[in-house]
């Protein structure tokens, strides 16, 4: 069972690893450590350690949080791929209205034709992508092996679960929350919040997977 009062509570155990975390999370690339230490947060969250990890080798931090940027690059090669299509259509369409002397009726319909499609697509990918990523980052954090956050069929084996979904459901909400109190502050606020909504979806995502 997710202990979800764990995750919550977790961040702010230890005000100096959050004040660390928060001041890495600011700076461009170096902020891969952050990342990294979320690795950290879910090897010890399966291994039933709640404590939050040390932060130490920060350049092994780093070279793990630079990885989960390449999954989830990866991961959106397919999202990229149809945005540029639709893009293309878009601007097609746009260019023979303004030089090819084309009805802007017959372009708009044309567009709905051809890029509603393409743009349906985008979303059910970008949720599918959401929905499976955590799982894929877990599996790399358990195993240190890169290829495992590719796994498709044990991957959807773990996400296509009544358990796994309410987590994710329950982080999403949580993330959600979070993200939009802290927008109110200029400038760190999204920063604080990124970091804090890390640690506590690595905490929960740890669990759902190990669980599922």
């Amino acid at each position: 069972m997710v202990e979800y009062g764990k995750a919550l509570k977790k961040p702010f155990e230890d005000w100096k690893k959050f004040l660390i975390g928060v001041l890495l999370n600011i700076i461009p690339i170096v902020n891969f450590i952050v990342s990294g230490y979320g690795i950290l947060i879910a090897k010890s969250t399966m291994r039933k350690n709640h404590a939050l990890p040390p932060w130490k080798n920060f350049w092994e931090l780093w070279v793990k949080g630079f990885f989960v940027s390449l999954i989830m690059l990866i991961w959106g090669i397919p999202l990229i791929i149809l945005a540029i299509i639709l893009i293309g259509i878009i601007s097609v369409n746009v260019a023979q209205v303004l030089f090819g002397g084309q009805n802007p009726v017959i372009a708009i319909v044309t567009v709905l034709a051809t890029g509603g499609p393409v743009a349906f697509l985008i979303l059910v990918y970008a949720l599918l992508m959401a929905y499976l990523i955590p799982v894929g980052i877990i599996r790399y954090a358990r195993s240190n092996a890169f290829g495992d956050a590719f796994a498709v069929s044990k991957i959807t084996k773990k996400a296509f679960t009544a358990g796994y979904f309410g987590a994710w459901l329950i982080n999403a909400i949580i993330t959600l929350v979070i993200m939009s109190l802290l927008s109110f502050i200029p400038i760190i606020g999204p920063i604080v919040g990124a970091y804090i909504t890390m640690v506590i979806s690595m905490t929960i995502f740890a669990q759902a997977v190990q669980e599922a």
